[in-house]
């Protein structure tokens, strides 16, 4: 019996703002498998600079990853083209002063965020995003994008 997988990845805006959620907490490692394929998948027919909101919310992560972590485990987060990578935080953990500065690794920049409206905010501020372009405003379980 096949699994059902525990994430959707897809576009909030196409070719602009990828996304990122997690059902459960209960992440196996065919699931980050499937996220890193899925991504790869989606990141083909990109040309120009995008943007990452991961919702971590359900992740059961004992700490926040910096930008340097993340990059040593997955290409995609060196990607050329990738500028803004904006991480929801696990419910659990809380973010402390430090965990609230903005990272860089050459043009990726790593900010994370309590909730997915704060990161729809802060790419919104940032000039990244236009929110009225987002495609699906219910993407992210029990959150709607207004």
């Amino acid at each position: 019996m096949k699994q059902t997988p525990n994430f959707k990845i897809s576009w909030l805006i196409q070719h602009k703002l990828l996304a990122l959620t997690h059902f459960h907490s209960d992440i196996t490692q065919n699931d980050i498998q499937g996220v890193i394929t899925q991504a790869n998948q989606l990141l083909v027919s990109v040309n120009k600079t995008f943007h990452l909101l991961i919702d971590n919310r359900q992740a059961p992560m004992s700490k926040l990853f910096t930008l340097e972590d993340l990059q040593k485990v997955n290409p995609m987060f060196k990607q050329p083209l990738l500028h803004w990578v904006v991480v929801v935080k696990p419910n659990h953990l809380t973010l402390g002063l430090e965990d609230t500065s903005i990272q860089s690794s050459d043009d990726v920049e790593l900010k994370n965020v309590v909730t997915v409206l704060d990161g729809i905010d802060f790419l919104e501020s940032r000039q990244a995003i236009d929110r009225s372009m987002i495609e699906d405003r219910f993407f992210f379980p029990r959150v709607e994008i207004t």
